[in-house]
């Protein structure tokens, strides 16, 4: 039987209990402190997954945009390519406004698809990051063996 700590009720002890060691030795405010850091791991991996998810998400809508503007900038070069050739640049004022919109426009829709491709290589940069930082010391290996006694084990198990 065991006792909640908070309200006082008796409980069994579920059957498929994997700490079960754990639960023994460990005294319940250990053992609410494991669970709570358990929950916050949980919560801070959630919470990552979903920021990376984001990040991936703006990058797509960053691609599609600058695809975007890039095929607008080829289909008003397009543009200015044929009223020039079938005007020879011999053309009314209203006409010539009409073109040099035309060229202002493409040079914007040039000036988003390159604005859109640097945040793409920057959104990329953030992605390619490891999310874990490097430690701030180093490990210290000392006490570990560098496995030759395994090979020991085993001859002395045939033995």
């Amino acid at each position: 039987m065991l006792q909640c700590s908070r309200c006082g009720t008796q409980f069994f002890r579920p059957e498929n209990q994997v700490d079960n060691e754990l639960a023994e030795d460990a005294s319940p405010p250990d053992m609410a402190r494991a669970v709570r850091e358990e929950e916050l791991d949980g919560l801070r991996i959630r919470q990552i997954s979903t920021l990376r998810r984001a990040v991936y998400r703006t990058r797509s809508y960053f691609v599609i945009a600058g695809g975007a503007c890039f095929v607008t900038a080829i289909q008003l070069a397009t543009m200015i390519y044929h009223r020039a050739a079938q005007t020879r640049l011999r053309m009314p004022l209203s006409d010539g406004m009409l073109l040099a919109g035309y060229v202002l426009l493409m040079l914007a829709a040039l000036g988003g698809a390159f604005y859109f491709e640097r945040r793409i290589v920057a959104l990329t940069r953030e992605l390619r990051k490891p999310t874990l930082e490097n430690p701030e010391n180093t490990p210290d290996f000392s006490p570990l063996s560098d496995g030759t006694q395994h090979v020991q084990n085993l001859e002395n198990l045939r033995e």
